[in-house]
């Protein structure tokens, strides 16, 4: 099943629709919570953006001070652009990849306080491993969240109606390595059933089918 608009809980996770970014549709962040944690994935692409993250944080009950951390995916505009406004308002680490921590920083005058890298794990629903997905931009990162089988991919996966496609050329810093990131990431044969994105519908289950056919039809290009 793949939508973006209907309203599929997945245990853990809320997704946070922001505004409408141009022909890319709807920017989407995500929250990532269990008693003890609250993470933030992206932070939509503007000072509106973070109005919307706030008031969502507050439906789960919680405040910015409950933030624990601000995981960034990539450092497009679109996915960094509300952080600005954010940083002021808790005491919360930010992070992201090595490679795209210094166009993040020049963006938003926001310096990462940690970077972070395939291997490492968040401490938020009994551990979210941290996936390397290269392509889209060279440091783009994605998130497994193996208790309840869902991968977020940032922008290194998006969707085309009831299709998924690698990041395409004209969206990727190395249209071949979104391509390649991809197969990586088939052969690691993690358990996926859910596959949320930035951009675009989400698969809210059975996405293993979508994932391998990205390679087996050649879309992406």
């Amino acid at each position: 099943m793949v939508t973006v608009h209907k309203n599929f809980p997945i245990e853990g996770i809320e997704t946070v629709p922001c505004r409408v970014d141009g022909f890319r549709g709807v920017v989407k962040t995500y929250l990532i919570h269990d008693d003890d944690q609250l993470v933030l994935v992206d932070t939509g692409a503007s000072d509106l953006d973070s109005d919307i993250i706030v008031n969502a944080i507050q439906k789960l009950g919680r405040t910015m001070d409950d933030l624990t951390m601000c995981f960034l995916t990539h450092n497009h505009g679109d996915h960094v652009g509300g952080l600005k406004r954010l940083r002021p308002l808790a005491d919360f680490p930010v992070v992201i990849s090595e490679i795209d921590a210094p166009q993040m920083e020049r963006q938003t005058g926001v310096k990462p306080d940690r970077l972070i890298s395939e291997g490492d794990t968040l401490p938020v629903l009994g551990g979210v491993k941290v996936i390397a997905m290269p392509g889209h931009t060279i440091g783009s990162l994605a998130l497994y969240v193996e208790r309840v089988e869902t991968f977020i991919a940032g922008d290194s996966i998006v969707s085309a109606g009831q299709h998924l496609m690698a990041s395409p050329p004209f969206l990727s810093d190395d249209p071949q390595l979104a391509r390649d990131s991809i197969k990586r990431l088939l052969d690691m044969g993690l358990k996926i059933d859910k596959v949320l994105m930035g951009h675009g519908d989400d698969v809210h289950n059975q996405a293993a089918g979508p994932l391998n056919r990205i390679l087996a039809e050649g879309r992406g290009f």
